[in-house]
């Protein structure tokens, strides 16, 4: 047991140190001592598109001596924002 815990801790040390290896930093720029070779990287992206979600989060609140009562009421008023929301197409 203890062999397959060194082994994954190994395992995964070793990915840990490919991946930082490998990792490209965008827009970066080299410059070599030989020759002077250099090589240059930038680049611009844009999106443009409508949006076609919204995130609405509503509330009522009703205050009542009976909780039955208070949640019917606010199942009422929320039942009436919900509708009238849909009435305006939202």
């Amino acid at each position: 047991m203890k062999n397959i815990a060194i082994g994954i801790i190994v395992t995964l040390a070793i990915c840990l140190t490919i991946a930082g290896l490998s990792y490209v930093n965008p827009g970066v720029n080299a410059i070599t001592g030989e020759g002077n070779s250099t090589i240059s990287v930038s680049g611009t992206g844009i999106i443009e598109a409508e949006p076609n979600q919204a995130k609405v989060c509503l509330g009522v609140e009703t205050q009542s001596e009976n909780v039955t009562e208070a949640l019917e009421e606010n199942s009422l008023k929320m039942q009436s924002v919900i509708k009238a929301m849909e009435k305006l197409g939202i």
